[in-house]
């Protein structure tokens, strides 16, 4: 990655139309589409704080910078999706021609759909069925789904399996400590997950769970410092050496 002025006018938009609270909409005039500020091909996830909503010509100016600011193999896939914005046989084209065709795709493809109605024959609906039961069933060899969606289970689940080794979302150390305390409830509170979701990772990780009922919240505990820092230290905890009890005062005298 170079840092250029690309890479400056990039960002720019993005943090700019964060501000703005778009919203999509169906008409064509405001038209929005979906972009990842860290590209998916990067390892961008498909997350609210990832996308933002740009108009036809902010897309075609955010790939264009990416293209400039990008090296080596990520440089090569946004070429590949800038390339999709250029029509075919289509020498040059600018953020202004890409968003003035686009808007006349729209509104044309709307009116030629509005009142369309698609109707299967029984024949088609016959090779469809066919289609699907003559497909090989495949299973994930972490949890054992079968599925007969093979591209789909290759492309997305395979990679992002609950019960994958290494795909864990929390830190399951620190859910192996505080299970000898806390129950499931507070557990899931302080993960900021539901119950369900804390005992898929104690039957992943063999940890048994408190099932009482009459547990200390789990933000209890009590502040000790050293002088230098002052750190929460619960009842399971061994308070170490030169830990006196209360924080810092770091207040001016």
């Amino acid at each position: 990655m170079i840092i250029n002025k690309y890479h400056k006018i990039y960002f720019a938009i993005c943090n700019n139309i964060r501000t703005q609270n778009r919203t999509k909409t169906n008409q064509p005039k405001y038209t929005y589409q979906r972009h990842h500020i860290i590209p998916k091909s990067m390892g961008g996830l498909d997350v609210p704080s990832n996308i933002v909503l740009l108009t036809n010509r902010e897309h075609f100016v955010a790939h264009a910078c990416l293209v400039r600011f990008l090296e080596g193999h990520q440089k090569y896939q946004m070429q590949c999706a800038l390339r999709r914005f250029t029509p075919k046989n289509s020498q040059y084209i600018n953020s202004r021609i890409y968003e003035s065709n686009y808007t006349k795709w729209r509104i044309t493809h709307s009116e030629k759909m509005t009142g369309r109605v698609v109707v299967f024959t029984e024949e088609h609906k016959t090779n469809l069925k066919n289609a699907w039961d003559n497909r090989e069933e495949i299973q994930c060899p972490h949890c054992l789904l079968v599925s007969r969606s093979a591209s789909s289970m290759k492309r997305w689940h395979f990679d992002k399996c609950f019960w994958k080794e290494g795909n864990d979302k929390i830190d399951i150390s620190e859910l192996r400590r505080m299970s000898r305390t806390f129950n499931r409830h507070q557990l899931a509170k302080y993960f900021k997950i539901n119950d369900k979701t804390i005992q898929k990772y104690a039957d992943k990780h063999n940890i048994a769970l408190n099932l009482g009922g009459n547990m200390p919240a789990p933000h209890s505990g009590k502040f000790y410092n050293n002088g230098i820092e002052t750190r929460r230290f619960y009842d399971t905890d061994i308070i170490p050496n030169g830990y006196i009890p209360g924080m810092i005062d770091r207040s001016f005298k």
